[in-house]
């Protein structure tokens, strides 16, 4: 829905802004609008990576695939 893709939107420009806790923030929130959201999914593990947590970004890729 629109409302996930904006939280998707807005975790990416805090990604690039290297601002994660915010982009985690609004990962979480297009996640509890769909639990199966794949880009969610996957900007979470790149967050993970981008802040070295490899277990946790490597748990995130595993989990979805």
């Amino acid at each position: 829905g629109r409302d996930q893709q904006v939280e998707i939107t807005l975790a990416k420009a805090k990604i690039l802004q290297q601002d994660f806790s915010a982009a985690e923030s609004h990962i979480t929130q297009a996640l509890s609008i769909d639990y199966e959201n794949v880009e969610a999914w996957a900007l979470w593990g790149h967050v993970k990576y981008l802040q070295l947590d490899f277990e946790a970004a490597k748990g995130f890729h595993s989990e979805r695939n």
